[in-house]
């Protein structure tokens, strides 16, 4: 198969000034998880934490993919 990356998206702490960044954190949208798993999704890897930010998923991220699998291939893991 082929594999395919779902990016994280950084979103700012305070976005009243787009032209400074105070820091922010990652996310993983749940809309690009589930765009991105298919029925032919055989496994999904997850780098927690994650480099190069050092992101550790949260609760609601890991229940993101839990959700997913019900998209994918009913053999599908998830390594971590």
């Amino acid at each position: 198969g082929t594999p395919v990356f779902v990016p994280l998206t950084f979103v700012p702490y305070d976005e009243s000034d787009e032209n400074v960044v105070t820091g922010g954190e990652w996310i993983l949208e749940r809309s690009s998880l589930m765009e991105a798993v298919t029925t032919k999704t055989k496994a999904i890897i997850l780098n927690s934490p994650h480099n190069p930010t050092g992101k550790i998923f949260t609760r609601d991220e890991m229940e993101f993919v839990a959700e997913s699998l019900e998209l994918a291939d009913p053999e599908c893991v998830v390594l971590s």
